[in-house]
């Protein structure tokens, strides 16, 4: 099966990321569905060691099990612990919670991202932070002129928000689950703050 994709290069006054741009993918696909774990089922192996797997009660840290995932989870990503939370969204909630600690901050995020869209507004509802949105683009990255002129600047007048955190769903659900590519997550992360 051969395919292409193209991508039409940006509008006037709208900038990519460095290396953006009309480009074609070719060759043979093959899907594999990563959508939800609730599309998956396991198999009698699966089962198996399910069945078979050491328990203990999390919440005293004596699971061996969820012990051994966190330990190589951040033996995995070279960080000093990790943690397992049973869905995306609670760990999503966590990591917005971890980065804006204060109530009334901002996080901006693209209008087709998961947090934005599926998950009830939890970083409203339960951390308190408020949320504003930059328009995804086809690849789900966004313009990052949009973006810079999106962050607040003129805090700490009272009146503002503080933008505390910048939102990059990776994969993109909604737009086909896409990888970010690399260049744009370097120059989110290298924007001027």
């Amino acid at each position: 099966m051969r395919s292409a994709l193209l991508l039409r290069p940006p509008a006037a006054g709208r900038r990519w990321y460095r290396g953006s741009g009309p480009r074609a993918e070719t060759g043979p696909h093959r899907v594999v569905d990563l959508r939800s774990d609730t599309v998956s089922r396991p198999g009698a192996a699966m089962r198996a060691a399910m069945g078979s797997a050491a328990l203990g009660d999390d919440v005293y840290g004596e699971d061996p099990t969820v012990n051994e995932l966190q330990r190589r989870a951040a033996q995995l990503f070279g960080m000093e612990a990790a943690l397992f939370v049973p869905t995306g969204t609670m760990g999503n909630l966590i990591s917005v919670m971890c980065h804006c600690w204060e109530r009334g901050t901002e996080l901006i995020v693209g209008d087709r991202a998961h947090i934005h869209i599926f998950e009830q507004g939890g970083g409203a509802q339960i951390a308190g932070v408020h949320s504003r949105l930059v328009k995804n683009l086809p690849d789900g990255t966004f313009d990052l002129n949009e973006l810079e002129s999106s962050i607040r600047h003129d805090y700490p007048d009272p009146h503002i928000t503080k933008t505390s955190l910048i939102c990059l769903e990776n994969t993109h659900n909604v737009k086909g689950g896409r990888v970010l590519p690399l260049p744009f997550l370097r120059e989110v992360r290298e924007r001027p703050s």
